[in-house]
């Protein structure tokens, strides 16, 4: 990173229970320029999910995605594309197996009138993932919801989740 930029924390959360599959980042300030979320955790279910981030509360097919994964000595790719919309853009993967750690870039996420691009990187024990994607929306992001997707699971007890903003000096 160049020197001058700076990563404050937003805020953050351990999660003390069982019984909820997200958690709502709300009133993100808007004096960043971007936006970093890093998760800590596992899930409730088996079987591998997906980490998501939904925007200002937006659950309609207004984001589109794409990825790419090692599995073993593969290489692939997965996902959505630019003719598929869905209600979240995938952004980690989470299973009951043991803790994985997800990281999201959220660019451009104060500034009206550009889509917003998304990035974001995630490993559990059998395979790694990056995705590229946007929010089909123009608006500033002002709060963001993170969940475990297809609902199938909850987070675990312990698990975090931390915001960050980035501001150049």
């Amino acid at each position: 990173m160049p020197a001058g930029n700076t990563f404050t924390q937003i805020g953050s959360t351990t999660l003390a229970n069982s019984t909820t599959n997200s958690y709502t980042f709300s009133n993100i300030p808007q004096t960043y320029n971007e936006l970093y979320l890093i998760t800590t955790g596992y899930t409730t279910s088996g079987g591998e999910n997906s980490i998501c981030v939904q925007f200002n509360s937006d659950t309609g097919n207004n984001y589109g995605w794409v990825a790419f994964e090692g599995v073993g000595s593969t290489a692939q790719g997965v996902g959505s594309n630019s003719s598929i919309t869905q209600p979240n853009a995938q952004v980690g993967l989470i299973t009951s197996a043991g803790v994985s750690t997800s990281i999201v870039h959220v660019v451009g996420y104060s500034t009206s009138g550009i889509y917003k691009g998304i990035l974001g990187q995630g490993g559990i024990s059998t395979r790694v993932r990056g995705y590229c994607g946007h929010w089909n929306n123009t608006a500033a992001i002002t709060s963001m919801t993170v969940l475990i997707y297809p609902n199938a699971g909850n987070w675990v007890s312990g698990a975090t989740l931390g915001l960050y903003g980035i501001a150049r000096a």
